[in-house]
Parts: structure tokens; C-alpha cells; sequence
């Protein structure tokens, strides 16, 4: 049963998310958001509303996506292991495997940090404190809690048994694929490849971070402005800055239980990319130059880099030596997760841009200098962690 904006009332009362009254009386609205999935928003008089996602084609990798996402949000309600993820995701109602639909609660006037970021100019200094704070919080509290594995099942009663697979991230493999490996790819990622092929110093070091892949906690697995989300809180707040607004981390379709140092270096990447993708780089435009005449340089990202990066290391209560191991780990993997980046904005493209090139050359000074890029391009001295 594919759901539609016809059938979705019908389907919400039987399971009962909404009510004869609501139903009959249609006091809700239905706006269909999908993407690569079927999404629908459900939105209530009072405002509050549901989320509904299903998958569109029942291939194994797409379904398996949604159930481990819906495997992620059930577990906040249900695990204690999971409780520190219960203030950052979206509160779970339902996951139909028969029909690949899940449902969380609808956040209200939500705003991704991508277009929050971009329409005010602005990254709120106190949104770097939490995403520190929100990341190791659930980094240590779930590997606290159960230091060796995840759960292998759902809870009682559910019928479905995910497993997190611990896989190592694809883009640390990527070098040694071979091109009809390559599942949908453009131009601009075979070009990619053959680039990541012909410098070896890539493929060394995605080699070593490979082979010391851990497996120590959950981890979000594709930290990313757009699965950052703004939602106004109870209190409110105004269009000029942070207040009254809470974090919610969203998509956990690639959740996994795998390295923390992953997610970290995620941030990390999305500030660096973010600096990359809004170079003002024309047809022929000199990269000095376009460094010089940004409206956002990377020098003006370096204090929330270091505030999220503060936050991280006081809520995992590291030492001063494992901090510097986590720190240097970090940077190295944002270089890997800098390519990834690349990889994606070619997706659609006959040839890398301008951008792309200029991802892969910050993802090469990363992997290859490590201590000065974290110097240079974060603000972070790696002895000093």
C-alpha cells in the first residue's frame, strides 16, 4: 500500500494518530515533501503535526535505510542505553514494516541550519556549544552503557531484527573501487575517482584510517547542516538570533555503530565546506583572490569550530592525551569526509566544477598535513587539545 494524500487520514486513524473528529471534521492539513523517499507532513490545528516517511522502491538498501533509523528513534523511547539521544531527535510514534512507513512527530517551524545559515547570514555561537554538548553526550553515555555491542533486536513484541553492521564509511574504500563498481555515477565522479587513483597519497592514508576504523559507540554517520535542524522552542523566540530556539539531529538512516571520531569529523568537514562552497569561484577566477573577496571566511568559522570542539571535549571527559588522539583522528577524517563531500556535489554533474576541485585539494592538504590544517583551516593546535 503506497500512501497518498487520499489515503494517509484514513491510514493515521486506524493506527490511531488521528482522531474520527480531526478526520471528519479535516482539522489537519496534508503537504507532500518527497524526496527520495515518500514524506508527508501532517500538520494539526494546534500545530503540532506528524512526519510520515516510506520507502519508494523496496530494494534491500533503501528499506533496510528507514528501519534503521526507525530501530534509532524506537530506542530512545524504550532502551535507557539510548535515553541521551531523547532531547535531539524527533519523538518516535510508529514503525509499520509491512508498508516501510515510519513516523515521528512533526517538528513545527523548523528551519535546517543550511538555510537557517544562509538566510541570516549567521551561525549562532550558542548552536556550536550544543552540537559539542549533543554529540558527546550520546558518544560516551551509550558507550558507557554498553561498551562492547549494540543491541542485536528490537524490543519485545516488535517482529524485526536490524543489526548496526559496524561498516567502515564508504569514501575510505572508495580509491579501490573499480569504475563499473560505481552504482549511478556522473561524469564528474568517474573524474573523482581516476583523481583519487593518481595521487596515492589518498589512498594511503584512507587505507590506514580504514584499518584503524573503531567500533566504540552509535554514531549518526551523516552529520550534515541539512539533518541539523533549528526548532522554535515552547518559550519562542525572534528572527534575529538563537533564542528560544532547541537542536534536533535528524536522518538517521546511516546510524551505525562505529567510530565517534566519524561524527566529529563531520562537523568539522561541514564548516570546511561550507567555506569551499561559498567561494565566489567564476570561470577562471583566481582562488587567492576568491579567498580574499568571501563573505565568509574561514577565520570567521574558527570560533564555533573551537566552541563546538570545547563542548565535545568536556562532555566526553577526555584527557588531555586522548583528547589530542580524538583531535588528530578528527582532522584526518575530515579530509576523508571532504571528498565525500565532493563525491555528492558531483552526483549530478558530466564534470568536477570548480568547487569539487577545490574540496578535493582542502581534503588533500588535510589528509596529508594534518597538524597544520587543523591549525589553518579549524583554529585547532592538535598538542594543545
Amino acid at each position: 500500500m503506497l500512501l497518498t494524500a487520499n489515503n494517509l487520514a484514513y491510514y493515521l486513524f486506524e493506527r490511531g494518530l488521528l482522531s474520527a473528529r480531526e478526520v471528519v471534521d479535516g482539522d489537519y492539513m496534508v503537504v507532500e515533501a518527497t524526496r527520495r523517499n515518500r514524506n508527508f507532513k501532517v500538520i494539526k490545528q494546534d500545530r503540532s503535526g506528524l512526519f510520515l516517511k516510506q520507502v519508494q522502491r523496496r530494494d534491500p538498501q533503501s528499506f533496510s535505510a528507514v528501519q534503521v533509523e526507525a530501530y534509532c528513534y524506537r530506542l530512545t523511547n524504550q532502551d535507557e542505553t539510548f535515553s541521551a539521544l531523547r532531547e535531539i531527535v524527533p519523538r518516535f510514534h510508529l514503525w509499520d514494516e509491512r508498508r516501510a512507513v515510519l513516523i515521528t512527530e512533526l517538528l513545527p517551524g523548523s528551519e535546517a541550519l543550511s538555510d537557517y545559515q544562509l538566510r541570516t547570514r549567521n551561525f549562532p555561537v550558542e548552536v556550536a556549544t550544543e552540537l559539542g554538548r549533543a554529540f558527546g553526550q550520546y558518544h560516551r553515555e551509550v558507550r558507557a552503557s554498553n561498551p562492547t555491542a549494540p543491541m542485536q533486536t528490537m524490543p519485545a513484541g516488535s517482529g524485526a531484527s536490524p543489526v548496526f553492521p559496524g561498516r567502515v564509511p564508504w569514501i575510505l574504500t572508495l580509491h579501490n573501487a573499480a569504475p563499473n563498481m560505481l552504482q549511478e555515477a556522473s561524469g564528474g565522479n568517474y573524474q573523482l575517482l581516476n583523481l583519487l587513483k593518481t595521487y596515492p597519497e589518498f589512498g594511503r592514508t584512507l587505507d590506514e584510517l580504514a584499518g584503524s576504523w573503531k567500533q566504540e559507540t552509535l554514531i549518526h554517520g551523516d552529520i550534515k547542516w541539512d539533518n541539523c535542524v533549528l526548532v522554535p522552542s515552547a518559550q519562542g523566540g525572534n528572527d534575529n538570533g538563537h533564542d528560544g530556539m532547541r537542536l534536533k539531529l535528524v536522518d538517521w538512516e546511516l546510524a551505525d555503530w562505529g567510530d565517534p571520531c566519524w561524527d566529529v569529523a563531520a562537523i568539522f568537514s561541514a564548516f570546511v565546506g561550507f567555506w569551499v562552497q561559498m567561494l565566489p569561484l567564476g570561470p577562471g577566477e583566481d582562488v587567492a583572490e576568491a579567498i580574499r573577496r568571501t563573505e565568509f571566511p574561514i577565520e570567521k568559522m574558527q570560533p564555533l569550530i573551537q566552541r563546538f570542539w570545547r563542548a565535545y571535549k568536556q562532555e566526553m571527559e577526555m584527557s588531555a592525551t586522548a583528547a589530542r588522539e580524538v583531535l588528530r583522528r578528527s582532522v584526518l577524517l575530515c579530509g576523508a569526509r571532504t571528498i565525500q563531500s565532493a563525491y555528492e556535489a558531483a552526483q549530478k554533474s558530466p564534470q568536477l566544477n570548480a568547487t569539487c576541485l577545490y574540496l578535493l585539494q582542502a581534503s588533500m592538504n588535510i589528509l596529508t598535513q594534518p597538524d597544520e590544517a587543523a591549525s589553518e583551516l579549524l583554529g585547532l593546535t592538535i598538542h594543545e587539545a
